[in-house]
């Protein structure tokens, strides 16, 4: 039991020193999965925009962060212009 527990630390010693975890991610940035077909295919599954922002939230943030929401809205129908009552 006492072996064990001296073998982890010499194990540790002999590594490399590991960059902090936000120096990796900005050392080797992931490229994104979602491209214009993928979010396109997501849209498609919605009637409105808000409903795709509320149902599929990732694929609505990243059409909106690479501005590509009019190409994957093009099938939705416009949202009805709200009518006001009137005071009388």
């Amino acid at each position: 039991m006492a072996d064990a527990k001296v073998a982890a630390p010499a194990a540790k010693e002999g590594g490399a020193a590991k960059p902090k975890a936000s120096q990796k991610a900005r050392e080797d940035k992931k490229a994104s999965r979602w491209d214009l077909k993928l979010c396109v295919k997501f849209a498609k599954r919605f009637e409105s925009e808000e409903a795709w922002a509320v149902g599929a939230p990732s694929s609505y943030k990243a059409a909106v962060a690479r501005n590509l929401v009019a190409e994957c809205t093009k099938h939705m129908k416009a949202a009805p212009a709200s009518k006001k009552k009137k005071s009388a």
